[in-house]
């Protein structure tokens, strides 16, 4: 049976920007038989989306269809802020080949990195359980735009920093609707990267996460 898929990324990401158009509105800009999944996004200064992640098999992204040369494919796709998807490329060979984070600058060119070794990933635990934190008291709208920035940036060491502040926020004072869903995005992108760097469970990387914010903030 055919399944579709949605970039989970995506769409919280556009929430944020577009909360009342996205509510009336169905993403389904990729179709699938086979496993496929959108891992990481950003955002141009149009609202355009680009969208990077892995497929097996055939895969129709709008009106464009590939096909895997390997196991898994890389694919990346531009998104305009109602959902249509603009164009898809596709990089591999014959092993398994992911996306895992891409980023964008001023001129709209886009770049792709490699999932982090073991070395990061140990960073990305320490910098999760270091437990100094400024709290910044900026309005929320400034603070927004300083988070999505470093979360555009497509450093997993940057967006493990906002989700660290988010939680240790959340400690003190009940997040407000644009924080959770901040707080969503960076928890999303921690998980799934450390899931693949460790061939871990996405659940098991968030009880690991979940219990490293525990034990710095028990009484």
């Amino acid at each position: 049976m055919k399944t579709f898929f949605r970039a989970l990324l995506l769409l919280q990401s556009l929430f944020l920007l577009h909360p009342c158009e996205v509510s009336a509105q169905d993403y389904e800009w990729a179709k699938s038989k086979n496993k496929s999944e959108g891992i990481a996004v950003s955002l141009d200064s149009k609202g355009n989306s680009y969208v990077t992640g892995y497929f097996a098999g055939t895969v129709t992204f709008g009106a464009v269809q590939l096909t895997s040369y390997g196991s898994f494919d890389i694919f990346i796709s531009k998104i305009d802020p109602n959902g249509n998807c603009l164009w898809t490329r596709q990089a591999g060979g014959s092993d398994f080949d992911c996306g895992k984070g891409i980023a964008v600058d001023h001129a709209g060119n886009t770049g792709l990195r490699c999932v982090i070794d073991s070395c990061e990933v140990t960073r990305v635990f320490e910098i999760l359980r270091d437990k100094n934190v400024i709290h910044d008291n900026a309005p929320w709208n400034r603070r927004y735009k300083e988070y999505m920035e470093r979360i555009k940036s497509g450093s997993i060491f940057e967006v493990a920093m906002v989700l660290k502040e988010l939680y240790s926020l959340r400690v003190w004072k009940e997040l407000s609707f644009g924080e959770k869903k901040m707080f969503e995005i960076a928890r999303n992108l921690i998980k799934k990267e450390l899931s693949i760097a460790l061939d871990k469970e996405e659940e098991a990387v968030e009880e690991e996460i979940e219990g490293i914010f525990l034990e710095n903030y028990k009484a």
